[in-house]
Parts: C-alpha cells; structure tokens; sequence
C-alpha cells in the first residue's frame, strides 16, 4: 500500500483524520471506565491531537506523512 499511496503523492482515500481521533477517544473513554492501562493509546490520542492541530480540518488520514516530514524538515512528496 505505500508503494502505490505515500511515494506516489497520493494522500487520499483512508478517511477524515478526525474519525481515527474519535474512536481511539471512545475506546479511551472505556479503558477508563474499565480501569484499564492504556499507554500506548494515550500516545496515540496524544499524537493525533498535534497531527490534527497543525492542519486544515478534515484531512486524510494519509497526511499523517506530511506532520512527520514537517517535523523533521524535510519536504513533503505530493
């Protein structure tokens, strides 16, 4: 898959970031109720947050490239 997406600059067709950022909120919501441990998606709830702040609204999960090239100076494909 990123053979024929990321290297080929096509950044569509995985859905709205802000529905990933929905579930894992739901399934942390539960963990909670549950007492459960949930560090690894904690981290993951916290890294969407910052993917999601430093864009436009709305965007493909895809792009999620772009924040960690942003991050690391590098310039984006596509």
């Amino acid at each position: 898959m990123l053979a024929a997406t990321v290297l080929k600059g096509v950044f569509h067709g995985t859905g709205a970031i802000e529905i990933g950022q929905k579930d894992v909120k739901l399934f942390l919501e539960e963990a909670r109720r549950l007492s459960l441990e949930t560090r690894v998606a904690s981290a993951v709830s916290a890294l969407q947050r910052c993917v999601v702040e430093s864009d436009v609204p709305g965007r493909d999960t895809m792009t999620y490239v772009h924040f960690f090239t942003d991050l690391a100076g590098l310039s984006r494909l596509g």
